[in-house]
């Protein structure tokens, strides 16, 4: 039986979303975003614009959007050497398989798992079991 994950302790493990409003229909695409940084998980907060609705790491997007839209977004810091305040080399699996890209032009594609990394190697999930659209 797999072991969880901690969830880091801390403003660093729980950055917070900034002061935006969510224009317009909600987009339908989703992506399923996990983070860790040192062996820890950080929470993606609710309400970043239309992005998110609650903390679970369900991301949507318009199509045509990247990573780095996202965390522009967010106003949270993403490059290949650096994942929020924490840095490092970040590297990204997609769906459970490693992906050598810059992590900020990294395309999203609807049912996708994403999982950054900085830090100790934390095994990522292949895939998420998304809740019905509302």
């Amino acid at each position: 039986m797999p072991i969880p994950t901690p969830i880091g302790v801390g403003p660093r493990y729980h950055p917070p979303a900034p002061r935006l409003r969510c224009v317009g229909a909600v987009p339908a695409a989703r992506v399923h975003l996990e983070l860790f940084a040192h062996g820890r998980v950080i929470l993606i907060p609710t309400a970043i614009g239309c992005w998110t609705r609650d903390p679970t790491g369900v991301v949507r997007y318009r199509p045509g959007s990247t990573l780095g839209d996202f965390f522009r977004a967010w106003r949270q810091r993403l490059s290949p050497a650096r994942l929020l305040t924490f840095a490092g080399p970040v590297r990204i699996y997609r769906n459970g398989r490693r992906v050598h890209v810059d992590p900020r032009g990294l395309a999203l594609s609807s049912g996708d798992e994403l999982v950054l990394e900085v830090g100790p190697y934390v095994r990522p999930h292949r895939s998420y079991l998304f809740p019905p659209s509302h």
